[in-house]
């Protein structure tokens, strides 16, 4: 058995050892990534031209529709996107802004979490003082949210 494996490794082993490259098709290229390379303006018309893009957002069909029409130019035939039903409405952030107005004037920081819906207007409440804890807190136990099918990775009741 063990002659039939190194027999097998021998042949496999010469047929790897006779291939022939072209170096003129490697250094083809090369000279093509380096001389001719789109990598940098296609990273940049993805990242900074469309942005993030959540699905079924504006940014997301203008991405893909130019993402389409750029293969098509680099030769690709059949370049199309396909329809797909997301089952709710695209979500964009347009804008958000938080301002503290009293005791003191000051611009908050903030994000907006995707599929957070508008609020039709400036809203006005009440500031909310966080403190972080010192340092890690003790674990909550795991809940479910249907208690009598517990899931399965979920810790047993004591």
């Amino acid at each position: 058995m063990l002659r039939h494996a190194l027999g097998l490794a021998l042949i496999c082993f010469s047929a790897v050892a006779q291939e022939r490259t072209d170096s003129g098709i490697n250094d083809s290229i090369r000279r093509e990534a380096t001389e001719n390379s789109r990598v940098l303006r296609t990273i940049h018309y993805i990242t900074d031209v469309f942005g993030a893009r959540i699905t079924g957002s504006p940014q997301l069909q203008a991405a893909g529709e130019w993402a389409a029409r750029q293969l098509t130019d680099w030769g690709a035939q059949n370049s199309n996107l396909e329809p797909w039903n997301f089952g709710r409405d695209g979500w964009s952030n347009e804008r958000v802004a938080a301002f503290l107005v009293t005791p003191v004037k000051d611009t908050l920081v903030a994000e907006t979490l995707a599929w957070t819906p508008g609020t039709n207007g400036a809203v006005t409440a009440s500031c909310v003082q966080i403190v972080p804890p010192d340092g890690p807190t003790a674990p909550t136990p795991a809940r479910t949210a249907c208690p009598s099918r517990p899931h399965p990775g979920a810790p047993s009741p004591r």
